[in-house]
């Protein structure tokens, strides 16, 4: 009962504090690296999820004010649509390279998956001592440094920032048609 409870506590700290994965037995640890995955690919796609709809409202935001500027005959905005048209293939240029940073991340993961296929694949039928514990360590490392942290600083950094930038546009949009829809035709 204390072995599992001390496994709980190492689990819950190294998932909530990013603490050194070797932080108890080698067990504990790779149930710990196991949550902390879990929990960062769950983080992931609720950012995925908002990242969709709020790309589906900048689409019908876009087409709506298109509309309207075409339907009211305004030429005298055509640098403010410039302005709109510019900013979104800014943004999305910035989905664009948050895309390609996840599948360079996927990759990153897969290859460390597969590192880790083969140390098991190495000691299976065999005694698992202390060079199977070296290896299988070195790789937790590995998944921490080279996958974990960077879905942190890089990708989530990332999907924030743009996050942030999507919401303001959208916010200039919808005062751009609400202006729009105010105004007389012609």
């Amino acid at each position: 009962m204390r072995k599992k409870l001390v496994g709980c506590l190492v689990c819950i700290l190294t998932v909530s504090f990013g603490l050194p994965v070797s932080a108890g037995t080698l067990e504990e640890d790779h149930t710990a690296l196991e949550l902390k995955r879990k929990a960062l690919e769950k983080t992931r796609m609720d950012y995925e999820v908002r990242l969709r709809t709020l790309s589906a409202k900048r689409y019908g935001l876009s087409l709506d004010l298109n509309k309207c500027v075409a339907d009211k005959n305004i030429p005298s905005w055509e640098d403010r649509l410039e302005e709109a048209k510019t900013e979104g293939d800014r943004l999305e240029r910035e989905r664009a390279d948050l895309v390609k940073l996840r599948i360079e991340l996927d990759r990153v993961r897969n290859d460390n998956e597969t590192r880790r296929a083969a140390i098991e694949s190495k000691y299976r039928g065999k005694p698992r001592g202390e060079p199977y514990e070296t290896e299988l360590r070195q790789y937790m490392e590995n998944l921490q440094t080279d996958y974990f942290d960077r879905i942190e600083k890089e990708l989530f950094y990332g999907y924030q920032e743009y996050l942030a930038s999507v919401e303001n546009f959208l916010q200039f949009l919808e005062k751009f048609i609400e202006e729009c829809r105010m105004r007389p035709e012609g």
